[in-house]
């Protein structure tokens, strides 16, 4: 207690120890207190506290009192006959309640129906952890900033979104322009090499007859006209077999003409004969043959002797040495001649063949040719039409990229405008919402939800937050606090 009444009847503090003076709630002796240990102070002579609402003064209650005028502190009130000491008592009849220690429910409606008009203000420094607070400025700032950020995000993203789309079909257009162009190159070249061919068709079709049928050429194989020659084909095949036996035939009949011709003459008779061995007339028996004895050879009178059968050229096996056998030419070599002459038939039969094969295989191949370098020409006709049709996609999303960066651009320019009106919405949160701070207890004072009066906490840190509602805190400082009640009063 730091105001007692002296005989006089008048406020006083304690300016020495055993000093005497009367308590004003219930006017019983008090002495001073005034060491060097604690704050000088008045106490009960009989260490009484004659307010049941009176909780043990500390530090914390002088200081706050010490902010106000001596004449407004421990103020007595009386009402229906009870007497209760106020902390703090304005002029005005306001009453303001420094409240250390827990107190219960009942205990603070009481109060605040004896005091009437009256403030609270709560030593919260012991629970400051056991309540988190969070600025409604910062909340509300972070809110408002997180939504223009995540507007600007949205509209870079969804116009991100079509470029990229756009870019991947330009992308994808460019190549496919870059393989149909590869592709009309290569059908152009296939083109040409065509027409090359068209050129030289009879040189081809005789290539191919000279080939008898085989598929040697590049340029044929490649553009399959041999399937469509292929019965010419198998015919020059048939042909070259012919071709192949009668030729070989012709070569040994003029071989034995040659080795008739070539034999010794033998004159027999006045005939020409030819010598031929023993060994070879018993494979073979001419019709005119003779054995004619060597030593008579070259006297005037040769003796020759026909042989006619076998058994009778067999009697000259152990002889023959002795002999020179001949035999008439004339009948084999005419032999041979014939069927030379014959053979020679067949050769201009087979080429006429070859002539009329010659015939159908160059009007099939210029046929094909025909067909083939139509179907490219067409074929070409409609690459250069998808050609075309490809660039102008290319250009059409190339201009629909150009326009959706000028939508970007002009949407990018409104958001900076409207970052002039997120400044000013930040500046009018401020404003309003200065000093406020929600909060939340993690164990709450449930007693102070009966609090009806304003209430005020202290934390320590040199400003007072005042409860607006269960979950709303306003900061304000403690001179603001103080001239609320007297703008004449100065701390």
């Amino acid at each position: 207690m730091q105001i007692a009444i002296n005989s006089e009847g008048n406020r006083i503090t304690p300016s020495a120890s055993s000093q005497r003076a009367f308590c004003p709630l219930c006017n019983g002796n008090v002495i001073g207190k005034c060491g060097e240990i604690y704050n000088w102070h008045w106490q009960h002579v009989k260490d009484r506290d004659c307010d049941p609402w009176q909780e043990h003064e500390t530090a914390w209650h002088r200081e706050w009192k010490a902010q106000f005028p001596i004449d407004w502190q421990e103020r007595i009130l009386q009402r229906d006959g009870i007497k209760h000491r106020a902390d703090i008592l304005t002029p005005q009849g306001v009453v303001i309640e420094f409240q250390n220690s827990p107190i219960s429910g009942n205990e603070i409606r009481e109060r605040e129906a004896f005091y009437g008009e009256m403030f609270w203000v709560v030593n919260a420094e012991g629970f400051r952890d056991n309540l988190h607070l969070r600025s409604v400025v910062k909340s509300k700032l972070a809110a408002l900033d997180e939504r223009f950020a995540s507007r600007q995000k949205d509209l870079e993203d969804s116009y991100r979104q079509d470029l990229d789309e756009i870019d991947k079909k330009i992308k994808d257009t460019e190549d496919a322009i870059r393989i149909h162009v590869s592709n009309q190159k290569y059908q152009t070249g296939r083109e040409a090499g065509l027409r090359k061919e068209q050129e030289n068709v009879e040189s081809l079709v005789e290539e191919q007859i000279t080939a008898w049928g085989k598929k040697v050429f590049n340029g044929i194989r490649s553009w399959r006209l041999d399937e469509c020659l292929d019965v010419q084909n198998k015919a020059l095949q048939a042909i070259k077999n012919e071709w192949d036996k009668l030729k070989a035939e012709m070569e040994r009949l003029e071989a034995s003409q040659n080795a008739i011709e070539n034999l010794k003459t033998v004159v027999v008779d006045g005939k020409l004969y030819k010598a031929i061995s023993f060994e070879a007339l018993l494979h073979h028996l001419p019709r005119l043959v003779v054995a004619v004895e060597k030593d008579s050879l070259n006297s005037l009178f040769l003796q020759p002797h026909p042989i006619q059968s076998v058994k009778e050229l067999h009697a000259y096996q152990y002889k023959k040495e002795r002999y020179v056998f001949a035999f008439e030419p004339t009948e084999k070599l005419n032999e041979i001649a014939k069927e030379l002459a014959e053979a020679e038939n067949v050769y201009t039969s087979l080429n006429k063949r070859i002539a009329a094969v010659r015939a159908e295989m160059l009007a099939i191949a210029k046929d094909w040719f025909k067909v083939k370098l139509s179907e490219l020409e067409r074929r070409l006709a409609q690459m250069e039409r998808k050609r075309i049709e490809l660039e102008a996609s290319k250009v059409t999303l190339e201009k629909r990229k150009a326009q959706t960066q000028r939508q970007i651009e002009a949407a990018l320019k409104e958001l900076e405008n409207e970052q002039g009106e997120h400044l000013r919405a930040r500046g009018a949160i401020m404003r309003e919402n200065k000093g406020l701070y929600s909060f939340y207890w993690v164990r709450e004072r449930a007693s102070w939800k009966q609090a009806k009066a304003p209430l005020f906490f202290d934390f320590g840190e040199g400003f007072l937050y005042e409860r607006i509602d269960h979950n709303l805190l306003r900061k304000c400082s403690i001179e603001d606090f103080i001239c609320r009640f007297s703008q004449e009063f100065k701390i």
